[in-house]
This record gives C-alpha cells, sequence and structure tokens, in this order.
C-alpha cells in the first residue's frame, strides 16, 4: 500500500521489473523513482487473498504478466504483524502461477 517493500526490493537493482500495485495517488507517484519498479494503481481491498487477487488482476489487464508465467506476490498483512512504532511490515510472500 505504501511502496515500502517496493522500495527496498529496488535496492537490490534487480534485472526484472518490480510491479506496484497501490490505491494510493501518493504512494503511486513516490514509487515512480524508484530503480525498476512499474507503480500500477490498484483499489483498497479487504483481505490479503483480495489484495493479491486483485494485484494479479491489474498485471494481467496491463499486460506485464501471461498465463505461465511464475508471479511473486509480497505484502503486509495488517491483522499480524503490527510491529510496535512501526505500523504493518512486508511479513508475506505467494508465489503463483499465471492461469
Amino acid at each position: 500500500m505504501s511502496g515500502q517493500t517496493a522500495r527496498l526490493m529496488s535496492n537490490f537493482r534487480p534485472k526484472i521489473p518490480v510491479y506496484a500495485v497501490t490505491p494510493n495517488d501518493w504512494a503511486q507517484r513516490k514509487m515512480q523513482i524508484y530503480w525498476g519498479v512499474v507503480p500500477l494503481k490498484g483499489y483498497t481491498e479487504d483481505t490479503t487473498e483480495h489484495i493479491i487477487s486483485h494485484a494479479m488482476y491489474v498485471v494481467r489487464r496491463e499486460g506485464y504478466v501471461e498465463s505461465g508465467d511464475l508471479v511473486v506476490f509480497t505484502a503486509g498483512d495488517p491483522a499480524t504483524n503490527i510491529v510496535k512504532g512501526k505500523g504493518a511490515m512486508t511479513n508475506m510472500m505467494h508465489v503463483i502461477q499465471a492461469k
């Protein structure tokens, strides 16, 4: 949502692009300067499963992912990872083959 994970991933100068889906306009603008990050507009979702499903829909719709591609999703689940004084942190990763 905030682009924090995209920023951390960009520090590794990946050879493959990082597609960052966020509902926040301010986060999308901020991520435009991150190395290898393509910020995409998404919508606020209510569960982690819906966030991942919507992010897959967005990258497929934009033509960045094709059927059969392996896609790695990272996200922070606020229900399980509130760090005192720091808010939610990235705490999960899903590897999914696009259909």
